[in-house]
């Protein structure tokens, strides 16, 4: 089972993966907040051999976020009604509120790790539960910062390539929840 953190702050997204001790994979250099610039938003994914993929989010007639791989074929795409589609093959995908994520796991694994998750800032979670895509994405939220801990098997090597197609879920409620300002800047 592969683990991955992207955390965002700052004008800067970092994509860490943990085997052992956490180590970086990459960084995007936006946060995903609006401010000025042409929409749709472009931004590339970057690893210390170089461009790994791009981000394309705020599409003027529909709000969705795009990552391709270097060779600029779409690998994930997130609508905002959270159809996930995963290599051209829609995922099972199930959005959970932070008391029902709670809940959840409190049933699963106890009190403990539920406080932990309370603490850490939890905003809610996605349930992948698919076939080829199983696994858990905990978002989480603090003043204008944001993190995700993703935790999945997939049929792909653990990697930045892996990532690419998790990372819509990652950045999915900073991204829509600005609907009203993308609206006000396009129209």
């Amino acid at each position: 089972m592969a683990r991955y953190i992207i955390r965002t702050e700052r004008n800067k997204t970092k994509l860490l993966i943990m085997v052992g001790k956490t180590e970086p994979l990459g960084m995007i250099d936006h946060d995903f907040i609006l401010r000025n610039e042409k929409l749709p938003l472009h931004a590339q994914v970057k690893t210390p051999q170089g461009i790994a993929g791009y981000v394309e989010t705020f599409y003027p007639a529909e709000s969705s976020i795009r990552v391709y791989d270097k060779r600029r074929e779409e690998v994930a795409y997130l609508g905002k009604s959270d159809t996930l589609r995963i290599d051209g093959v829609y995922v099972s995908l199930t959005k959970l509120s932070k008391k029902e994520t709670i809940s959840r796991e409190e049933r699963e694994k106890g009190k403990k790790l539920t406080e932990r998750l309370e603490r850490l800032g939890l905003s809610h979670s996605y349930w992948l539960d698919d076939l080829e895509f199983k696994g858990k994405v905990y978002c989480f939220t603090r003043k204008n910062d944001i993190s995700t801990l993703v935790s999945v098997n997939t049929g792909i090597e653990p990697g930045v390539e892996e990532l690419l197609r998790l990372l819509p879920l990652a950045i999915s409620r900073r991204v829509f929840e600005q609907e009203f300002i993308r609206r006000f800047i396009t129209f």
